[in-house]
């Protein structure tokens, strides 16, 4: 049996190994958690010197049209995002005014009285009883 069908079925048993057994198989999480990191541990330096070997090899023509074409998507994701940042604000419905989360709208207005917003409250001229506070 070849290395990738081994890792296949590999994979497959595992799936049902946690689908039909469950919660029975939880103590196998902590040696599938340390496999899964040494697996880390040798792919990523792996992937990263093979990222930086394969863009040192190139040439100036085709590290000129890479840096062209990298450059083209990252300036049309630009464009996208300031037109959706743009766009947005349309999507919303139109408010004339902030009074949309105002409280006055949900409480009743008060009686507007004319004694009371032009003769003090303090008593200066009349007290609530009518009667001066000097006599």
């Amino acid at each position: 049996m070849s290395q990738s069908k081994r890792i296949v079925l590999g994979l497959v048993l595992g799936i049902c190994c946690g689908v039909f057994l469950g919660e029975k198989v939880a103590p196998l999480k902590l040696a599938a958690d340390g496999f899964v990191k040494l697996l880390q541990m040798t792919v990523l330096p792996y992937v990263m010197l093979s990222i930086i070997a394969s863009l040192g090899s190139l040439d100036y023509a085709d590290a000129r049209r890479l840096g062209t074409r990298a450059g083209l998507v990252i300036l049309a994701l630009w464009v996208i995002a300031i037109a959706f940042a743009l766009v947005m604000p349309l999507t919303f419905p139109a408010m004339e005014s902030a009074s949309f989360f105002s409280t006055t709208m949900v409480e009743s207005r008060q009686d507007f009285d004319f004694v009371d917003l032009y003769i003090p409250a303090n008593g200066s001229v009349a007290n609530r009883n009518g009667r001066g506070l000097i006599g």
